[in-house]
């Protein structure tokens, strides 16, 4: 089994607590390397970091407690600060079996935002890398068109308005001019034929 392997054995068995959460993370990656694609990046190497970066982007989930991870309302303050130790978490999980500085760069940086009002590091605008700010879009859409236990889904064009809403905020409005131009493209390829969000 490679380290690849290892990782997905992991999220798997993360599954078994949060059984949206697969479905979830190849989502993510495939609509990043889509996003990705959009911006114009060929390399099949730069993509494959991309993708696997993003397909392991909240892979730290796994330590925070199901009482956070699964809560029906909005998390505390003391909570949200437990919850936001997922990022850490993930680059220790991460750089153990993969040992890639962009992989585990991309982890680290996918929940900041381009106006510095993200964590852990409050980094804005050219500061995070290209594939945390593909990550942090294509992660947010996801969540806001599906749904979670704190927070009500949405329809297809609903959940690209509200992400719209938050350009030049919390996402980088170049990025976010190549999602939407790529918006029919990913609703074909993840999320038309799906039976079971």
């Amino acid at each position: 089994m490679t380290n690849s392997e290892k990782l997905v054995h992991i999220l798997k068995l993360f599954s078994l607590r949060n059984m949206p959460i697969y479905g979830h993370f190849y989502r993510v990656s495939e609509m990043s390397k889509i996003i990705a694609q959009g911006m114009g990046i060929k390399d099949p190497h730069k993509l494959k970091i991309i993708k696997d970066a993003t397909f392991f982007h909240d892979i730290g989930k796994i330590f925070v407690p199901d009482k956070i991870l699964l809560k029906k309302s909005s998390l505390n303050f003391e909570e949200y600060e437990i919850a936001k130790k997922h990022v850490e978490m993930g680059i220790d999980i991460v750089s153990t079996f993969l040992q890639n500085p962009e992989i585990t760069q991309i982890i680290g940086q996918h929940h900041e935002a381009y106006d510095g009002s993200g964590y852990p590091a409050g980094l804005s605008g050219d500061k995070i890398c290209i594939g945390a700010k593909i990550c942090h879009i294509a992660d947010s859409f996801d969540v806001v068109y599906g749904g979670r236990c704190y927070c009500a889904a949405s329809n297809f064009e609903q959940a690209i308005a509200k992400i719209n809403d938050c350009s030049e905020t919390q996402y980088d409005p170049d990025i976010i001019k190549v999602f939407n131009k790529c918006s029919d493209h990913i609703n074909k390829q993840l999320y038309t034929y799906l039976d079971n969000y």
